[in-house]
């Protein structure tokens, strides 16, 4: 008889989730960096103008909905905002069409993912998440040549009809797979189910200094989640830097493909660390590498080292992607965990909704993208 802490169906759920996070963050967000100049050269628009934004907290559309259409409502926001992206002619459009696709992404990636895990997995939680946001990263990695080679053969409307077809294509399998949101309710226990291991987190609400240190801790998750987004969504600049330097177009958009593999191997192994060494530690060593990388893109303009400098961005992606959800979950119980990452990812969308934008104006105003690596710097010090 299968153990139920211990079955197949766990991994068949996380292999789903997997594929519905690269749907929602490898196409939607890390898609999206090879578009950005093509669209601002035909609508003659500044580059900052063309990022579309939206985030919005999923927790209570779960409960009242359901999760299944919860994931539902944000596949078919996903897919028609990408769809109409392609008949867009007007940055009004742009933004609308953008905004439906934000809140499709809100409603099935990191949230929606994070809920899912922690209630299938309590060994290997931290490899669990890691390994479903990680997925984003390889198939954001595979998305932006393919992509790009798209729409060099026909143009950037018709790849974002490409798009919208993957979009719902990698979102079927969360869809129409057979699973319970807790596995309890199909007669199975969460992933190496240890019941004094459900007990006892840091943060409780016993006594005031419980209460005060919850703030605190709340409050520093915030900041770093907003800091590290910011700094994160500079990545679908990174082509447009790389020609700024000289780099063909196509060798340009290899370097958001290295950072989508920086991605996956440091979500991967820091799911790994942080079960090992424990979550600040690898959170400390992936801030340390980003910061290195920032370094090798200003000051060596080879187009190896500015491919090398990109593959060690990706790591800043694991500090949100997999830092922020396992911190929620060590330092407070699973009720409060929930809501506290909810609005810390709200928090986080914000600040990469302006980044994004930010960093294109930075570069419409003063010709040069140096000044958002000086500020990401200094936002790696501050976290």
């Amino acid at each position: 008889m299968e153990n139920p802490a211990y079955s197949k169906k766990h991994w068949v759920v996380l292999l789903s989730i997997c594929l519905m996070v690269g749907s929602s963050i490898g196409l939607l967000v890390n898609g999206n960096g090879v578009f950005y100049t093509p669209m601002a050269q035909e609508l003659n628009l500044l580059r900052g103008s063309v990022s579309a934004f939206a985030s919005l907290t999923v927790n209570t559309f779960f409960k009242r909905f359901g999760w299944k259409r919860t994931i539902l409502f944000g596949v078919i926001c996903g897919l028609f905002g990408t769809f109409l992206m392609a008949f867009a002619n007007s940055i009004i459009l742009i933004y609308l069409f953008g905004i439906i696709r934000g809140i499709g992404t809100a409603y099935y990636s990191m949230v929606p993912m994070t809920m899912i895990v922690n209630q299938w997995f309590q060994e290997k939680n931290g490899l669990a998440i890691g390994f479903a946001s990680g997925t984003s990263g390889i198939i954001g990695a595979l998305a932006a040549p393919t992509l790009a080679a798209v729409f060099e053969a026909s143009d950037w409307r018709f790849a974002f009809i490409v798009m919208s077809i993957f979009v719902v294509l990698f979102s079927l399998p969360a869809l129409i797979i057979s699973y319970e949101f807790n596995p309890r309710d199909e007669g199975l226990l969460p992933y190496g189910f240890k019941p004094e291991a459900s007990q006892g987190k840091l943060v409780r609400r016993e006594s005031p200094a419980d209460l005060s240190a919850a703030r605190i801790i709340f409050i520093a998750l915030m900041v770093v989640g907003l800091l590290t987004t910011m700094v994160t969504f500079i990545h679908p600049h990174l082509p447009g830097y790389g020609e700024s330097v000289g780099l063909d177009p196509e060798t340009a958009s290899f370097m958001l493909s290295a950072v989508m593999i920086g991605n996956l191997i440091s979500k991967l192994s820091f799911g790994i660390i942080s079960d090992k060494f424990g979550t600040i530690k690898a959170a400390l060593g992936m801030i340390s590498i980003s910061t290195f990388s920032v370094f090798l893109l200003v000051f060596f303009h080879h187009p190896f080292a500015l491919i090398l400098g990109s593959l060690l961005f990706g790591p800043i992606f694991s500090v949100g992607g997999v830092a922020l959800p396992l911190f929620s979950t060590e330092f407070f119980d699973p009720l409060t965990a929930v809501k506290v990452y909810s609005q810390i990812n709200f928090i986080a969308s914000v600040g990469g909704a302006l980044s994004v934008s930010l960093v294109g104006y930075i570069y419409d105003f003063t010709g040069s993208f140096v000044p958002a690596f000086i500020i990401a710097i200094i936002f790696n010090a501050i976290n």
